[in-house]
């Protein structure tokens, strides 16, 4: 496959894309991102057969959404160009590709997005700011941030998977780390009184 770039009006999304549904969701927070950072992985395309002007996305259909969004904005160009790997072979590589995408993707887990927002607003960035960069409401940002503040060993669990993000957020609801500790050594040997987490 070789890398060049495409304008995004030459490209359209192919058929045998497996994604199906949620093809919009989240999409204005990619927009918020790719407006912020740029396109950070290409998308892979192949000629279109029905027509020979055009371009058939197989991997990455939600960002070439996204930037016909800020297109339509007027945040990016008109004949704004998109990196792609263009992949000569459409029959042999197209569903595997779109299928391998799709489902080595992982989401970030809420504690490695705490941690990432905390990093963020230590280097002088307020909440609204993050918020603004990536697509989602101040009170989310301001949420994970709390998770980030939880007590070492309650973090550390959230971050295992050990606790659920619920519980997480149900000790983050005080700011108090000694009583997040207390309430963490009381519940965590004993299970059986779950009344109140904090």
């Amino acid at each position: 496959m070789q890398t060049t770039t495409i304008a995004q009006a030459k490209l359209r999304l192919s058929t045998s894309n497996v994604r199906k549904a949620n093809g919009d969701a989240g999409l204005e927070a990619l927009a918020a991102s790719i407006a912020e950072h740029g396109l950070l992985q290409p998308l892979i395309v192949s000629p279109s057969r029905a027509k020979k002007t055009l371009y058939d996305v197989h991997a990455g259909g939600r960002r070439w959404r996204a930037i016909g969004l800020l297109i339509g904005r007027g945040v990016l160009a008109k004949d704004y160009a998109i990196d792609v790997r263009l992949c000569e072979n459409e029959d042999a590589a197209a569903r595997e590709i779109s299928l391998a995408e799709n489902l080595l993707r992982e989401a970030m887990t809420p504690a490695d997005e705490a941690r990432a927002y905390k990093d963020i607003i230590v280097g002088g960035v307020d909440a609204e700011a993050v918020a603004r960069r990536f697509g989602v409401t101040v009170r989310h940002v301001q949420g994970r941030l709390r998770l980030a503040d939880l007590a070492d060993p309650i973090f550390a669990a959230l971050a295992a998977g050990e606790i659920t993000l619920d519980v997480a957020m149900a000790y983050g609801s005080t700011a108090d780390r000694e009583r997040q500790q207390a309430a963490w050594e009381r519940f965590s040997t004993s299970w059986q009184d779950r009344k109140s987490v904090v």
